[in-house]
């Protein structure tokens, strides 16, 4: 395919839309810089510096320092000999990497619907995303007050049972470079505030199979989670419910551990999630 492009088909309304409404609070650079991901993702073929320029109708050395950043950041390459940019592995990447988690999310909804509506809680999934549990779905239970739990919300991993679960899961290099970077954050006063606390808590999670949150992010709410593995024993995220005291207790504790476990198992147990887990790691 050659030949002048098409502006119209690669410039994105929304780029468009938030550029004429930009008041000072949006960066331009970013959604430029974002705006050329978009152009190169749907072109067919890799694009020069001009062309990119005028599809987008940017100065072009506002393009050059553009495509430069993007460059040294890792999310374009530029071929050498013709000098025409096209998107890398790493941006391709980032797109695969949201795939998983909105299939996550789609493969847990059975799951969850059926804990929230058989325990009267609030069901959950959630994964590694940095240094924090981000929670990718979750479902209410009937008459459950809302918690501060939604689709895209993260939370410090410490002081929630689906953080200590993505804690102890985490590779013996991962853990220790976590543990010397963080600073932990004391949400009530039950939240662990030490990292020699926070070592023997991993270690706990890890031989009983599943971790408590009691208060510890806020108060009157409380938490249990347990791992989620593929069929092959990987490890892939973490399943939790969440509710008050009353909810959640000495009395049914013990039988909330192993009804989790076992929905673990029922969301974990196909090929598909090995997959899911593959693609991921």
């Amino acid at each position: 395919m050659s030949g002048r492009l098409d502006s119209r088909t690669f410039r994105d309304a929304r780029f468009e839309d938030a550029r004429a409404r930009g008041n000072g609070w949006q960066s331009h650079s970013v959604l430029r810089a974002l705006a050329i991901l978009e152009l190169l993702n749907r072109s067919p073929r890799p694009l020069s510096s001009s062309e990119i320029s005028r599809s987008l109708d940017l100065p072009k050395s506002t393009t050059s320092v553009l495509l430069s950043t993007l460059e040294s950041a890792g999310y374009i390459h530029r071929d050498e000999q013709e000098r025409h940019y096209s998107q890398s592995l790493k941006a391709y990447g980032l797109g695969l990497a949201l795939l998983n988690h909105l299939e996550l999310s789609r493969r847990a909804m059975p799951v969850l619907k059926t804990i929230a509506a058989s325990q009267g809680v609030t069901a959950h999934v959630a994964v590694l995303d940095g240094d924090q549990a981000l929670f990718v779905n979750k479902v209410d239970g009937e008459g459950q007050p809302c918690c501060d739990i939604y689709p895209g919300r993260k939370t410090n991993l410490q002081c929630t049972a689906v953080g200590k679960v993505l804690l102890a899961w985490m590779n013996d290099e991962q853990r220790r470079e976590f543990l010397a970077r963080h600073r932990l954050i004391r949400h009530t006063n039950r939240t662990i505030a030490t990292a020699e606390e926070l070592g023997a808590m991993i270690d706990r999670v890890r031989q009983r199979g599943y971790a408590v949150d009691d208060q510890e992010e806020e108060l009157y709410v409380r938490c249990l989670a347990v791992p989620v593995f593929g069929p092959r024993e990987e490890f892939h995220c973490a399943l939790g419910i969440t509710g008050s005291p009353r909810d959640i207790r000495a009395s049914n504790f013990k039988a909330l551990v192993e009804y989790l476990k076992h929905m673990s198992g029922k969301l974990g147990a196909t090929d598909e999630m090995s997959a899911l887990c593959t693609t991921s790691s």
